[in-house]
């Protein structure tokens, strides 16, 4: 009995040192896994960190680059309204001629004109020589058959003889030259003039009413109503549909161009 006793310590001895050396082994093993696991996690949260960085950077960057181009695109728009401006005061001297048939100008463009509006207008209602710098049809492709003739544009040499010529246009209307109805307008540029046709519908209906109104440069529609004047912007159509619903006589007098 009590060999079998030893016998079953030596074993349990034994045993117990085995599974002493199999823990020390696995504890080391997870030990070593959790050292690794936090080698990684602490490089993941310098990645994580650095990447905010980064993202604050970029929203910095982000704001900067918006407020650089708000500004680039204030710029851009003054810039654009001065070239506007710029090529508007070049067609000042310059009026459209709608209506004229292809090729009866002949040759010699400018001495045609002149001779249509000093027969048209009389030749005695200018103080001096009409003279014409440069004439010819609008720059597009040279209509066909039914199609509209292209205007021709005039440079007149004299702003007062461009201002006699559009203000008789303005009383006329149009009138007829060699079997054609000829319209004489202001030359403009192409935005200013869309930025001017926007009142059409506005200027139809006061027409219609027979209430006195106005189109002021660049783009400002001047209306006279029972003693009072008011002035839209081309932008402003909230009170340009009040001024159609009610003809003006609750608004009071104001400017906003």
């Amino acid at each position: 009995m009590d060999q079998l006793v030893t016998y079953l310590d030596e074993k349990f001895a034994q045993h117990r040192k085995e599974c002493a050396e199999d823990l020390t082994t696995v504890v080391a093993s997870i030990k070593e896994a959790v050292d690794r696991m936090e080698v990684t996690v602490t490089a993941q949260g310098q990645s994580i960190q650095k990447l905010q960085e980064q993202e604050m950077e970029s929203k910095e960057q982000s704001t900067g680059m918006a407020l650089q181009i708000g500004i680039l695109q204030g710029r851009q728009k003054g810039l654009l309204e001065k070239v506007e401006d710029l090529e508007n005061r070049y067609r000042r001297q310059n009026v459209r001629i709608v209506g004229l048939p292809e090729g009866k100008e002949g040759s010699d463009a400018g001495a045609y004109v002149v001779k249509m509006f000093e027969k048209m207008k009389g030749a005695e209602a200018f103080d001096r020589l009409l003279e014409v710098d440069r004439t010819h049809r609008a720059p597009m492709r040279k209509t066909q058959g039914c199609e509209p003739p292209r205007a021709m544009l005039v440079r007149l040499h004299q702003f007062l003889d461009k201002e006699h010529i559009t203000k008789w246009a303005r009383e006329t209307k149009w009138f007829a030259w060699e079997e054609a109805e000829i319209w004489v307008y202001q030359d403009l540029g192409a935005e200013l003039a869309k930025r001017r046709a926007s009142f059409n519908k506005v200027k139809a209906a006061l027409h219609a009413k027979g209430i006195k109104f106005g189109l002021l440069f660049p783009a400002c529609l001047w209306v006279t109503y029972e003693d009072r004047e008011l002035y839209y912007g081309e932008r402003e159509t909230r009170g340009m549909a009040v001024l159609l619903v009610n003809i003006c006589p609750k608004l009071e007098r104001r400017r906003v161009c």
